[in-house]
């Protein structure tokens, strides 16, 4: 009698459906419970030759846009350009602007690439992590073999950039679902991130391959394992497919499929 006593006491406390209301409003607003002053640090990961070259250019945009030059030394004209700078970069000494981005691929050829491109030199060198055999086109190589071999050291950078944030924001990850390193490794490290870092934004930038435009006839089976990868594992996706950017970059080159002209297009806001 004692118990039914209670619970009738307390049915009009759950029955208020204006003060659940206001908790789950709470709940959502997770700024509330923030330091927004802090900058909302965010991770980039470029995976996979497509990745890195898109990614390359990435940080070609977005350095000009900054005001940083190829050294990351700040040569702006605004105050403007520093005030968000954070949410990329890291502070250095010498008054040095470093990306927070860690490069993955299973051969070395595009690592040496990105160095030798225009803004080479301005990457943490420790953040090129690298294999030697490469994927070969192969989903189950980049996820389950030559990939699975590198994952660790990929992570120990990642934990190493999200530890020097103040308010981590979340992760970004460039990468194609046609070759077998940034489909197959790529998935690889989301599923890894999202184990370690479950309250953290997961978004990912995923060219999709293009019948029209294709370099083997495996792109259709890399996609196709890779999908669910990111429907389970990220919480934004930002697809686009190589044909309107070959189209894009054709129009301006005399080369039918020029690789610098795609990935500028792909990685400049549409």
């Amino acid at each position: 009698a004692f118990e039914k006593k209670r619970l009738h006491s307390l049915r009009p406390f759950f029955q208020c459906r204006r003060l659940w209301s206001c908790l789950f409003s709470l709940l959502l607003r997770p700024s509330l419970f923030l330091d927004t002053s802090k900058m909302r640090e965010i991770v980039h990961l470029q995976a996979g030759q497509c990745g890195n070259q898109i990614g390359a250019k990435f940080w070609e945009v977005i350095s000009d846009e900054h005001g940083i030059d190829p050294t990351g030394t700040y040569h702006g004209d605004s105050d403007l350009q520093l005030e968000r700078i954070n949410v990329y970069y890291n502070e250095a000494t010498g008054g040095k602007y470093v990306p927070r981005a860690v490069l993955v691929d299973l051969e070395p050829g595009t690592m040496d690439s990105v160095r030798s491109g225009p803004f080479g030199q301005i990457f943490r060198p420790d953040n090129f992590v690298f294999g030697q055999s490469g994927a070969g086109n192969n989903w189950a190589k980049g996820h389950y073999t030559e990939g699975a071999e590198l994952v660790d050291s990929v992570l120990d950078c990642v934990r190493k950039e999200a530890e020097s944030c103040d308010c981590l924001q979340g992760f970004q990850l460039t990468h194609s679902l046609g070759g077998g390193t940034g489909s197959g490794m790529g998935t690889l490290l989301i599923s890894k991130i999202r184990e370690e870092y479950p309250d953290r934004i997961m978004n990912t930038f995923s060219v999709v391959p293009s019948p029209k435009v294709s370099d083997t006839v495996v792109e259709p089976y890399n996609a196709t394992l890779s999908v669910h990868q990111l429907v389970e594992n990220t919480d934004e996706t930002t697809a686009s497919t190589t044909r309107p950017c070959t189209t894009s970059a054709s129009a301006h080159s005399s080369s039918p499929r020029p690789p610098t002209e795609i990935s500028t297009t792909s990685s400049r806001p549409q």
